[in-house]
């Protein structure tokens, strides 16, 4: 043989090598740390169960960091800026993790339980339809007025396909193992509409026996040696609510003092602001009792609190923390789904709510979603008021004005006396370098489809 047919011989033998070393490969299980969820109920209310749930129900639309659009369900969408209608077009031969076929009436009662939520992108975008309608293989939404950026509406994570049955997925795994306190098993869902995963399975672990290959944590806590950091772009909020209209000062005082100290000895921050305090135009000040006098006022009172069930982590180190502190309150947990319906037809007086806020999220729609999401039955016509008038000073492109808006609508809540917040807690994501093609979406979601172990 020619020297150089010797060569270009190597070449190929080279190139082969090296295709095969960087070609994705079916098979294996990482594991992923992150807190126990209550149910496989769709409940997103935090940063940890907005990422268990993201692997287990598909999303309408994902919108990158790039902010580009993409889907897996639809093969097509259309505005017609003239009849304000968009119109999605489900890709065929689409099935559920249980094989059964999703069909455009899938699509259309997912869209209804979403306008239904409790949230402002929902309210926001059930409030502009006028209707909607199946047609075929199609689903056709009306609008009452123009919206140029309408399928921006749907790319948010609370906008799930869900199937009829409970126990029927559609995302890109599906639960078939839940060790209690331990972990939950994952398995790929063969009948995902992104395709199959390369990983065979995917394990959620509670607690820190078994080492992750991914996991949540404060921003800058692990060297870049084993991991790499991803910053998630995302705050968690805790605020302490009182729905009813009889709560004394002082036992405000009292609860606020107790629960922002059991927080903080959690690993949470300190939070002066019902957002951040670095973008408040308003500090938030709050008289703290010390324990002799909490116990003093809590003593004769018999204190039920609520907390939603997506923090049921905290339910045995509460217990112990509050018998730490002699104090006698009783605790109780509601799914998320039940928790607009349990306020409007039952008397609560003490909430403790978790809030997921992405970063870049412009500091009036933060306070819209506060307003709108977290008033309850104190969200009256002076409340939307002072919301519209936050609009319209937003269009105006004044920042001075906008902040003194903001300002008024944060002195309001604190005048009223209704929320007060505890607590933040900020998230970095730490993923193993032996891993690749890990993506995350601009909502600080893993997107694990793509990853896989060279």
């Amino acid at each position: 043989m020619s020297r150089t047919r010797w060569i270009f011989a190597g070449f190929l033998l080279a190139a082969s090598l090296l295709s095969a070393a960087i070609k994705p490969t079916f098979g294996g299980e990482i594991r992923i740390r992150l807190g126990e969820p209550a149910t496989f109920a769709f409940s997103p209310s935090n940063y940890s169960n907005l990422v268990f749930y993201s692997l287990i129900y598909e999303n309408f639309f994902y919108l990158g960091v790039d902010n580009k659009l993409r889907t897996n369900l639809f093969s097509g969408y259309r505005y017609n800026s003239k009849e304000h209608t968009l119109t999605l077009d489900l890709r065929p031969n689409l099935s559920f993790s249980d094989g059964s076929p999703v069909t455009s009436g899938h699509v259309y009662k997912s869209l209804e339980t979403f306008v239904s939520r409790n949230l402002l992108r929902a309210r926001k975008l059930g409030k502009s339809i006028r209707r909607m309608r199946v047609d075929g293989n199609s689903v056709v939404i009306e609008f009452a007025y123009h919206i140029p950026d309408v399928v921006f509406l749907l790319a948010v994570p609370e906008l799930i396909l869900q199937a009829d049955r409970s126990s029927t997925f559609s995302g890109p795994f599906v639960p078939v193992e839940w060790e209690q306190g331990s972990h939950i098993r994952l398995q790929a869902n063969i009948h995902y509409p992104g395709g199959r995963s390369y990983l065979d399975h995917v394990r959620v672990v509670f607690t820190d026996a078994q080492s992750p290959d991914i996991f949540l944590s404060t921003p800058g806590r692990f060297d870049e040696k084993s991991f790499s950091e991803y910053n998630a772009g995302i705050f968690q909020n805790i605020y302490l609510c009182f729905p009813g209209e009889t709560v004394g000062k002082n036992t405000r005082m009292a609860l606020y003092s107790l629960f922002r100290e059991y927080f903080l000895s959690r690993g949470y921050a300190e939070l002066n602001a019902l957002t951040t305090d670095s973008e408040s135009p308003v500090t938030i000040n709050m008289r703290r009792l010390s324990l002799r006098r909490v116990r003093s006022v809590l003593r004769s009172s018999r204190i039920q609190v609520y907390l939603q069930s997506s923090m049921k982590r905290e339910e045995e180190p509460l217990l112990k923390f509050l018998e730490s502190k002699g104090i006698s309150i009783q605790s109780r947990f509601i799914e998320d789904g039940q928790l607009r319906n349990f306020l409007q037809g039952a008397s609560m007086e003490y909430l403790i709510l978790e809030k997921v806020f992405q970063q870049q999220m412009p500091l009036e729609e933060k306070i819209r979603r506060i307003v709108s999401e977290l008033t309850f039955g104190r969200f009256n016509a002076q409340y939307l008021q002072l919301v519209n008038e936050l609009q319209e000073v937003n269009r105006l492109n004044n920042e001075e004005m906008l902040l003194d808006q903001v300002a008024r609508i944060i002195g309001r809540i604190i005048d009223d006396a209704f929320l007060i917040p505890l607590c933040q807690k900020r998230y970095s994501m730490f993923v193993s370098r032996r891993l690749r093609g890990f993506h995350m979406d601009v909502y600080g979601r893993p997107l694990l489809q793509g990853v896989y172990q060279p």
